[in-house]
């Protein structure tokens, strides 16, 4: 723990102390209107965070088809590739997975 999160959890515990030694208590909202107030708040910035993100993903999305436009043979040999690699990868796991099946079998008989 830092030093500041011993001083907040200190102030909490004994806030005539923390007051002697000069450290503020972590500031609480009194009244229901500065509850609702910090509740507002934090609700618009969290959906000015999801706005942001969700532009940011519309761009990458704009970006990709760009992309797709420009170079499509490009894409379709990545597209190609990923696929191949894909296959290849199920078919050694399937085969790995069905020769450790028929060992295990042979052991069992």
């Amino acid at each position: 723990m830092s030093s500041m999160q011993n001083a907040a959890v200190s102030a909490r515990m004994d806030p005539d102390a923390a007051q002697a030694r000069g450290a503020q208590p972590p500031a609480t909202p009194k009244s229901p209107a500065a509850v609702m107030d910090a509740i507002g708040t934090r609700v618009r910035n969290a959906k000015r965070s999801a706005r942001k993100k969700l532009f940011a993903a519309e761009d990458m999305l704009d970006t990709a088809a760009i992309r797709l436009r420009r170079r499509p043979w490009r894409s379709l040999g990545l597209a190609l590739v990923a696929g191949a690699a894909a296959g290849v990868l199920a078919t050694v796991l399937r085969s790995r997975g069905c020769a450790e099946t028929a060992t295990r079998d042979r052991q069992n008989a």
